[in-house]
C-alpha cells in the first residue's frame, strides 16, 4: 500500500484553493493545523477517520456572511446546528461578530425556522462568548414568551437558554425572574408558563423548564429571595407536580434535575430550622395566626396570648416560647400537616 504523508493528500485530493479546505479528526473534532504537522510529538490516533472540511475559519466567515443574506440565512441557521457542535468553528464564528448576526436573524423567525434559530443560539451561548450581543430587550420580547410556546422544539431551547440566562453573571436571577413575570400571559400567576411546561408529555421539555427552576434556585441572591421564590412555586403546587413527576421517573436527564431541586430544597430546609421564631417579626407572627385558623376555622382565638393555644399541643399560653431546637421548620411544618 503506498505511503502519503498529509500534504500529498491535500495535492491529490482537492481541486482548487488548498488552503480553504482542513483536515479533521472525526472522533475528536480536532482540526489538523500547520503547528501540529511542524509538531514533532503530533500524532493522529490509529485508525482515527480523517475528514476533508472546509477550513473552520473560511466557513465561519462564510456563515456569517450568509447569515446577512436574507436568502441565504435560513439556510444558514439549518447548518449552524451541526457547525456550532465544532468547538473550532465556533469560536472563530463568534469572534468575529456571529453571535450578533445570529440573533439578528433569530428575531425575525417563526415556526420550525424559530426552533432551529434557537437550537443554534442556545449552542452559541454554551462558549460564553460575545454575550454582550445579547440584550435584555431581546429576552424579553422574543425568548422568554415562548418558554411555554406550542412547538415542543421551541419550548426546549428557550427553556434551555433561560436557564443559562439565570445562571449567568451578565443576567443572573434579577433579570430573569423580572422578565419571567413582564412576560408571563395575562391572566396567569407568574412562573405559571413554567409550570405548565413541567406537565407537558415530552420528557425533554419537562427536564429543561426543571433545569430552568434550578438555574433560579442557584442564582437567588440571598435567602429571603430564595424563601420568596420557593412559595411562589409552591403557590402553583409544585412539589405536587413534581411528585407525579417522579412516580413515573425514567429519563436519565430529568432525573439529574429532580436531584437538583431536591438539594436546593433540602438547603432552604436546613435554614428555616436554624431561624429562629421572633415574635417582633411580622411576617413570623402572621403564620402562627393562619395556624389557629387552619385547625379551627370556625373558632376565633380570644387573644394573641391565651390558653387555647394548648389545645393544639403547646405546652403555654405563648406559643413563641414553645419554638426551640427546629426554629421556623416546627412551625412551617406544623403549617403543612394542618394545610
Amino acid at each position: 500500500q503506498e505511503s502519503r504523508g498529509l500534504g500529498d493528500v491535500y495535492k491529490r485530493q482537492i481541486q482548487g484553493n488548498r488552503t480553504e479546505f482542513a483536515l479533521q479528526i472525526n472522533e475528536t473534532h480536532h482540526y489538523i493545523t500547520k503547528e501540529d504537522l511542524l509538531n514533532p510529538s503530533f500524532e493522529i490516533p490509529n485508525g482515527s477517520l480523517l475528514i476533508l472540511k472546509t477550513d473552520p475559519q473560511i466557513a465561519s466567515k462564510n456563515a456569517i456572511e450568509g447569515l446577512k443574506d436574507p436568502k441565504q440565512s435560513r439556510r444558514i441557521i439549518f447548518e449552524l446546528r451541526n457547525l456550532l457542535q465544532e468547538e473550532t468553528f465556533a469560536r472563530f464564528f463568534l469572534n468575529s461578530g456571529g453571535m450578533a448576526a445570529l440573533l439578528n436573524v433569530v428575531q425575525t423567525l417563526v415556526g420550525n425556522q424559530l426552533a432551529y434559530g434557537l437550537f443554534a443560539l442556545n449552542l452559541a451561548m454554551e462558549y460564553r462568548l460575545n454575550w454582550d450581543a445579547i440584550s435584555e430587550s431581546f429576552l424579553q420580547e422574543k425568548l422568554f414568551p415562548q418558554l411555554n410556546a406550542n412547538n415542543i422544539n421551541v419550548a426546549r431551547s428557550a427553556l434551555s437558554i433561560a436557564a443559562q440566562i439565570a445562571r449567568s453573571e451578565q443576567f443572573g436571577f434579577t433579570i430573569a425572574d423580572r422578565i419571567i413575570r413582564a412576560t408571563t400571559p395575562s391572566g396567569l400567576h407568574p412562573y405559571a408558563n413554567i409550570i405548565q411546561s413541567l406537565n407537558s408529555t415530552d420528557v425533554k421539555v419537562q427536564s429543561t423548564a426543571l433545569s430552568l427552576i434550578n438555574a433560579l434556585y442557584s442564582s437567588c441572591p440571598n435567602s429571603s429571595v430564595e424563601k420568596t421564590f420557593y412559595d411562589t412555586l409552591e403557590s402553583l403546587n409544585f412539589s405536587k407536580i413534581l411528585k407525579k413527576i417522579v412516580k413515573s421517573l425514567k429519563d436519565e436527564e430529568l432525573k439529574r434535575q429532580v436531584y437538583l431541586y431536591q438539594c436546593f430544597k433540602l438547603r432552604g430546609l436546613q435554614r428555616e430550622g436554624k431561624t429562629p421564631y421572633d415574635p417582633n417579626n411580622k411576617e413570623h407572627e402572621e403564620k402562627l395566626l393562619l395556624l389557629w385558623q387552619l385547625i379551627f376555622p370556625d373558632k376565633p382565638l380570644d387573644a394573641r396570648i391565651s390558653e387555647q393555644w394548648k389545645l393544639i399541643g403547646f405546652q403555654g399560653t405563648n406559643p413563641a416560647t414553645d419554638f426551640r431546637g427546629m426554629g421556623m421548620l416546627e412551625h412551617n411544618s406544623r403549617a403543612s400537616i394542618s394545610e
